[in-house]
This record gives structure tokens, C-alpha cells and sequence, in this order.
């Protein structure tokens, strides 16, 4: 499979197409970027954690992260990979619903991200772009 990367400027990382910074014009990107405060995750923490309420989401800068739920019989199943360049737990923030799944880093490499809150309100372009299928 073919990696694209959105283009961006000098020194700026190169953001997959698919994910939610890959998809921004260059200035919301670094507008949505600003609205956060840097977090770095260890292996082993959660991002996010399922059947919690939540009022902020994380925007992936770096690193690979695991989307898992819990299945019927308690086990956990995984449901997705994300990288930089995605957002997590953003469903929780619209729909003021309990968290569907539990985000977590994988044990190898940097991973950071940026909280951010009420995007949406204070950026309608970059909310919006989040709430896409």
C-alpha cells in the first residue's frame, strides 16, 4: 500500500492524507495544533478509557495508538490503529455519550498528542473536518 502525505511546509512533519491534519489547509492545521497542550504517553497508559464521559479529545502528532472495546465476554478486541495525524475521542464530545472505546499507545516508539477542547467552537472548520466518516 502506498503511504500519501499532505503537503506541507518546510520543517513541518508530512501528515497521511486520510487522517483529520492530513485533510486541513495549512493554516487551520497549525490553528487546530495551537488549541491543545502537548502530552506524551508512555506504553502501558490510556489516552481514553471505554465507558467514561469526556469532554476532550487528542489529536495524534506522533507514535502508533490502539482503539480497542470490550466484547460481551470480556475480552478486548481491536477495532483500529491510529496515527499522527488522527484524532481520538472526539464522538465523546459531540455526542456527550459515554466513550466507545479505550485508546492506548503502542509500547514502542514516541508518542505524543495534544488535548484539545471544544474545538469546534473556537474553529468551526477544524471541528467539522473531525466529525467526518
Amino acid at each position: 500500500m502506498t503511504s500519501i502525505a499532505a503537503h506541507t511546509g518546510p520543517g513541518e512533519p508530512h501528515w497521511p492524507a486520510a487522517g483529520l491534519l492530513g485533510t486541513l489547509p495549512a493554516g487551520t492545521r497549525h490553528q487546530l495544533i495551537r488549541l491543545g497542550r502537548p502530552v506524551r504517553f508512555e506504553g502501558g497508559e490510556r489516552l481514553l478509557r471505554e465507558g467514561e464521559s469526556g469532554s476532550y479529545a487528542f489529536l495524534l502528532l506522533s507514535g502508533w495508538f490502539k482503539v480497542l472495546a470490550t466484547t460481551e465476554d470480556g475480552r478486548e478486541a481491536l477495532l483500529a490503529v491510529r496515527c499522527g495525524g488522527d484524532i481520538v475521542g472526539e464522538l465523546a464530545c459531540f455526542d456527550g455519550q459515554p466513550r466507545i472505546a479505550t485508546v492506548s499507545p503502542h509500547p514502542t516508539g514516541p508518542r505524543t498528542a495534544r488535548a484539545v477542547r471544544r474545538c469546534s467552537r473556537r474553529r468551526p472548520r477544524a471541528g467539522g473536518a473531525s466529525r467526518r466518516p
